[in-house]
């Protein structure tokens, strides 16, 4: 049986295999699953579905190569008990933004065109401002992350539709009372589980 695939010496890039060993794969199993047209009805979708970024929407073919789980700004420490909670302080803004945009223009510079972003709880005034000085394009999150490590005012949510509500609103009016939207949802719980919360 012959698949069409030649593996010769640097002949394939990972991304190409990946693909064309999933299309391989897909081919083999999706009449046994049943699951018809799928490639056509995803390739005619992603041709006019655009991501939300930090920048303004995009069209998914125009992606390019994507950091699928990065962390621009990232505050790990437990979460402090005043309202305010603020994970860089006022005195490191700008070096932070600074270093944040170097780190992202290195990563440019060796073919990354896009960066998602899993902070649910992230500074938009500080990610707009390092988004409108790189080419990287940057998809925000909304969602929830482990209950010790968030925010106060969001970890103190306790109804199931408030942390719905929020989620909507955040990928189709803004977030943090901006029009910059959402691109992605996260959720992760707590040593590798979800819990009720």
């Amino acid at each position: 049986m012959k698949f069409g695939m030649t593996f010769s010496k640097n002949t394939y890039t990972r991304r190409t295999f990946i693909n064309k060993g999933s299309l391989l794969f897909a081919s083999i199993a999706m009449p046994r699953l049943g699951v018809p047209s799928v490639f056509e009805s995803t390739s005619k979708t992603n041709k006019n579905t655009f991501v939300p970024t930090l920048t303004g929407e995009i069209s998914c073919n125009k992606l390019g190569t994507t950091l699928m789980h990065e962390h621009i700004l990232w505050f790990g420490g437990p979460r402090l008990e005043d309202a305010g909670y603020t994970p860089i302080p006022d005195d490191l803004k700008s070096e932070t933004v600074d270093f944040a945009v170097s780190l992202l223009n290195d990563a440019a510079r060796v073919g990354i065109d896009t960066v998602v972003d899993l902070t649910p709880f992230r500074p938009v005034d500080l990610y707009k401002r390092i988004a409108e000085r790189t080419t990287v394009t940057i998809v925000a999150s909304t969602g929830f992350y482990r209950r010790a490590k968030i925010p106060k005012r969001l970890a103190e949510i306790e109804d199931e539709k408030q942390m719905e509500e929020l989620m909507l609103k955040e990928i189709t009016e803004g977030m943090d009372n901006t029009k910059i939207k959402a691109g992605i949802i996260k959720v992760a719980g707590e040593g590798g589980s979800l819990s009720d919360w």
